[in-house]
């Protein structure tokens, strides 16, 4: 019965602790896609094509 109750709270922990390091993630990625301009994206694409170009030669 103790073992149940402790397992019980050591699966509560690890459960918060995944709830917390996802709300955390997905602050982290909302904040960087936001801090994105346009002018970053169109370069950065524009890059990966012309790298993917060349590696296609």
């Amino acid at each position: 019965e103790v073992k149940k109750r402790l397992d019980y709270q050591v699966a509560l922990q690890h459960l918060q602790r995944r709830k917390e390091q996802d709300h955390m993630i997905n602050w982290v990625e909302k904040n960087v896609v936001q801090s994105i301009s346009p002018q970053q994206q169109k370069e950065s694409i524009a890059k990966c094509i012309t790298d993917l170009k060349l590696l296609a030669k």
